[in-house]
Order: C-alpha cells, then sequence, then structure tokens
C-alpha cells in the first residue's frame, strides 16, 4: 500500500509517495513554475500555476496519468459604475481549491478575492456572484505588503454541498448554507485596522 502527497512549491509540483516507512519524490511536475494550489480528488489532480506575466494557469492529470491544461476563472468585465471599487476584476491567481460534494464540481478560491464553482470537473467556471458583490468585499484588504484579497481557504462539509467555509485573507471566514446563495461573517474578535 502506498500513500501520496502533492506539494505545489515556487519551483514546480512534486508527488511523494510513502513506500515500506520511507517518503521518496515519485514524480515533478511544472520545474521551474509556482504552484499555488494543489487538489487530488476522485483520481485526478488538479494544479493551479502563477506564471507572473504570463498569468494563471490550470491544469488537471486525469485518472489514466495525463496532464492538460484548463480554462481558468474569469471575471465579468467590471462595471463603469464600479469606480469606488479598489480591487481588480481580473485573475490573479487561484490560491484555493476543494471538491464540492457534488460529481464534477469544484471551489477555486483566487486574487483578488473571487470563488469560483464548476460543475463539470473544471472545465468550466462560474464566479460566485453573491460573494462578489457584497459591499463588505469592497473593504477587504490585501496580503504581504499590499498584494490583492485572497480567499485563500475553501471548505464544503462532506456531508452537505450546500454548507461552505471560505478564509479571506484579511477579511475573516464567511459561510454559506445554500451552496453560495447568501453569505455571513463568521467569526468574532478580529479587527481589522
Amino acid at each position: 500500500m502506498s500513500e501520496t502527497i502533492y506539494v505545489g512549491t515556487h519551483k514546480g509540483l512534486f508527488q511523494l509517495a510513502r513506500r515500506k516507512g520511507a517518503w521518496d519524490i515519485a514524480d515533478m511536475r511544472f520545474l521551474g513554475d509556482p504552484v499555488t494550489a494543489v487538489l487530488p480528488a476522485d483520481g485526478q489532480v488538479f494544479a493551479g500555476l502563477d506564471l507572473g506575466h504570463f498569468g494563471a494557469k490550470l491544469w488537471r492529470r486525469d485518472r489514466a496519468g495525463t496532464w492538460r491544461e484548463l480554462p481558468v476563472p474569469v471575471f465579468p468585465p467590471k462595471p463603469d459604475d464600479a469606480t469606488d471599487d479598489p480591487h481588480p476584476w481580473s485573475l490573479g491567481k487561484i490560491w484555493a481549491f476543494a471538491s464540492g460534494g457534488v460529481d464534477g464540481r469544484l471551489w477555486a478560491g483566487t486574487m483578488p478575492g473571487g470563488l469560483f464553482r464548476s460543475d463539470d470537473g473544471g472545465e468550466s467556471w462560474a464566479l460566485n456572484d453573491p460573494l462578489w458583490r457584497m459591499p463588505e468585499r469592497r473593504q477587504w484588504m490585501g496580503v504581504a505588503g499590499g498584494e490583492q484579497p485572497g480567499i485563500n481557504s475553501v471548505l464544503v462539509d462532506p456531508c452537505n454541498s450546500s454548507d461552505i467555509r471560505v478564509g479571506v485573507s484579511c477579511a475573516g471566514v464567511w459561510a454559506s448554507t445554500d451552496a453560495g446563495t447568501s453569505w455571513r461573517i463568521i467569526n468574532q474578535g478580529m479587527y481589522n485596522e
């Protein structure tokens, strides 16, 4: 029996396998490229890459072991009347993945604080509009000395796919119990100065 761990680093994606009590590198992909998010799910592996000038990229390894590039999540055009929104309406990077609890469903948390859902295994993505259009989102701050705010964690209850939690850098923990139709902040005592 072997155990497997996937590690995304600034220098690529590493698959570690434990055999006979020792860990060893079983596979390497995207050498030299920053891997910002990794999700093994249902015999597949999803990897988000941050290629700087070339933008965010999304790759999936299928059950046969073949890697293929997929479309990345795309924000809608920024409305003309959103001049007071300090955040860009374009994908900076994919920062988190989660299985959605339903066949083919994935969630992706991004910078600048967008939450996207795919119902076809990553072939297409839709922005979670209720979270993106919350007035509080305009107050979210970035991390690491001025970056954009980001959704760094996405958790879906394995017994109830409608129960979702997202961690937002410098903005707390947000919850939805209706598959993302509505959101509320659930952390108390954290202050943003």
